[in-house]
């Protein structure tokens, strides 16, 4: 595959030669006509993102704010969590929807996310994330 007229990290207008996975060659940007080529139409050029520390099962983005109420110490953040992230405005499979679909559309393909697990819930904040786990052509894969 042959991506036309990007900038690698911002750099100057290249044409970049994948091989499978890889990129096999940057090349300075040539504008003669390269059938079956993309058009990179001179847009930045990046990796995918890897996300290697989120807490899907307690996220708040997207969600009115809310100051942070936690004491010092892990119990604390514990308590706080079960009194306040379980029960946010939102059900937790449409917070957990909604935070992948944010980082998918600002580039992000692997997730690795943690769960808080304790004696009042289990697995249970973490099963949302499970149906996520395997991605998709269009979402990352969560690990």
């Amino acid at each position: 595959m042959l991506i036309r007229d990007v900038r690698p990290w911002g750099g100057e207008r290249s044409d970049v030669e994948l091989t499978g996975d890889r990129i096999a060659a940057v090349r300075p940007h040539d504008p003669a006509p390269a059938p079956g080529a993309v058009k990179g139409r001179g847009r930045l050029l990046v990796p995918s993102f890897s996300d290697v520390h989120v807490h899907l099962d307690s996220t708040r983005i997207g969600l009115p704010f809310r100051p942070h109420t936690g004491g010092p110490g892990v119990w604390a953040m514990m308590t706080n969590d079960r009194e306040n992230w379980r029960s946010a405005e939102v059900p937790l499979p449409e917070r957990v929807a909604g935070t992948l679909e944010r980082m998918i559309a600002h580039g992000t393909t692997r997730v690795h996310s943690y769960a808080q697990v304790d004696v009042d819930c289990g697995l249970g904040s973490s099963t949302p994330c499970w149906p996520r786990r395997r991605g998709s052509r269009t979402g990352p894969r969560c690990t």
